[in-house]
């Protein structure tokens, strides 16, 4: 084992997952970008929104992906803009959200677990004063809707994410 494969497997180690190694080798690979697509994050497009490229970030999204042997990791984050306000935005994308199974909604003081969500939970994710947070899928595999107001309480931001971590 060469020294890049002892210092991926120390990242992966770090990041809290396991790793072996197959008698054929090893490989592991790294992606970050400064860019994704909406098709990366399986939501539509809320009509008429433009991306959100906030000062000194590269782009409206990001992607980092990270794995080694059977292990993955894949994060993918969009931020929109439109001038519709909170609440039908934040309807659009639970709606969207419930195609695809329970949706978590933990814009609520107490949320309560979804029923068939398989171990999802808010934990500290909450949303901005006055905004909607919503999360669907189990906790390796998640969509997340973080739905805020928008500058001097005009319109709406919003973050699309979806994350996916695989192992053995």
């Amino acid at each position: 084992m060469n020294t890049l494969q002892r210092s991926v497997i120390a990242l992966l180690l770090v990041a809290g997952l396991q790793v072996s190694q197959a008698a054929d080798g090893f490989k592991a690979g790294l992606e970050v970008r400064g860019d994704a697509q909406i098709a990366d994050i399986g939501l539509p497009p809320y009509p008429g929104a433009v991306p959100q490229r906030d000062e000194g970030e590269e782009g409206p999204g990001a992607t980092i992906g990270l794995w080694g042997g059977s292990l993955g990791f894949r994060l993918v984050v969009l931020k929109f803009a439109s001038s519709d306000g909170v609440e039908p935005v934040a309807r659009f994308y639970r709606d969207a959200l419930a195609r695809s199974g329970p949706v978590l909604d933990c814009s609520r003081p107490e949320p309560k677990p979804a029923p068939g969500a398989k171990g999802l939970r808010c934990d500290s994710d909450r949303p901005a004063t006055g905004g909607q947070l919503y999360k669907a899928g189990q906790p390796n595999r998640l969509q997340m809707v973080a739905v805020e107001p928008g500058p001097q309480g005009r319109g709406s931001r919003f973050v699309l994410l979806r994350m996916v971590a695989s192992a053995p």
